[in-house]
């Protein structure tokens, strides 16, 4: 008889503890997203921010080399080597490492040929190509070119 009821806590317990486990893997990957989209938004201020200092130095951020790609594995789908090290633009930014799963952070440019526009990107825990007309609103941060001077 205490035999059975032992197995029976046994197995009771062993069942919590897999709800237990389940939840906080659950909790930790919606931390990873949570801190992926605030560094993506936070990177977008930042590039913002570079592109208006360069207008008052006289400078055009749109000759930049595109795509600025920052640390990490690579960013899918983007030629990283066509562009600029976001070290590069953002000699401050020692905040800036690979996104929780390990790839690059990415500013490349969207919209139409004539009119086209930055955008940050990271390709979230699917680790999906950075196209900017297919990726989740979630894991892109537009960015506003700065008024000429």
């Amino acid at each position: 008889m205490r035999w059975r009821e032992a197995a029976w806590l046994l197995l009771a317990a062993g069942a919590l503890a897999a709800l237990i486990v389940g939840s906080v893997r659950s909790e930790i990957e919606k931390a990873r997203e949570r801190y992926a989209a605030d560094v993506l938004h936070a990177l977008a201020g930042h590039v913002a921010l570079e592109m208006s200092r360069a207008v008052a130095r006289g400078e055009d951020p749109r000759t930049w080399r595109f795509p600025l790609v920052g640390p990490g594995s690579g960013a899918p789908g983007v030629d990283a080597s066509a562009g600029t090290p976001l070290a590069e633009l953002l000699p401050d930014a020692d905040w800036l490492t690979a996104d929780p799963w390990g790839r690059s952070y990415a500013v490349v440019l969207a919209g139409i040929e004539q009119a086209p526009y930055p955008i940050a990107l990271t390709a979230g825990p699917e680790g999906a190509p950075l196209d900017p007309a297919r990726a989740p609103r979630r894991w892109t941060a537009p960015i506003l070119w700065p008024l000429p001077e």
